[in-house]
């Protein structure tokens, strides 16, 4: 499985069969493309005040949807055993922001001991650390829904953008 800044790519290693999920699809094709890939969903959630249904997997792999439409993903790894995921070229669980900062202009800003950062090609996240070696503990793209660690509450701060 790969990320993007422009959604979700999954691979069937029994059949080779290569599944592209862009932002904007319709979010029960995108969500029954991951349950083929990784079984049925530990939870679904809805904020009734945005609109938005969020559907996570044991993996870590979380998306978001709004009115029917794939808008954002999320990956943390929740245990020592769960299955990577990371973006086409590497960037996941463990990258340093120094590491981060080779592939793309990286900005980061502390928020107590961690650090938020940003790359100039769409994916955000959560640092481990304030310093120059904290490492991704969370990445998401897509819209932004998120305020730091908690979903934005003033539904208008969110984008909605078609």
């Amino acid at each position: 499985m790969e990320v993007s800044s422009t959604g979700i790519k999954t691979i069937d290693s029994s059949s080779q069969l290569i599944t592209e999920s862009a932002f904007g699809e319709p979010a029960e094709q995108v969500a029954d493309n991951l349950t083929n890939m990784l079984g049925a969903a530990i939870k679904t959630e809805e904020n009734h005040a945005c609109g938005l249904t969020f559907i996570t997997w044991s993996n870590g792999l979380e998306i978001a949807n709004r009115d029917g439409k794939f808008i954002n993903w999320s990956v943390w790894r929740p245990e020592e055993n769960s299955v990577d995921i990371a973006t086409p070229d590497g960037r996941g669980h463990g990258t340093t922001l120094v590491e981060l900062r080779q592939i793309s202009e990286t900005t980061s800003v502390p928020v107590g001991d961690w650090n938020e950062f940003e790359t100039d090609d769409g994916y955000r996240g959560i640092l481990n650390a304030n310093n120059e070696r904290g490492t991704v503990v969370v990445m998401r793209s897509g819209e932004e829904i998120y305020d730091g660690y908690q979903l934005i509450g003033d539904c208008s701060r969110i984008s909605f953008e078609e």
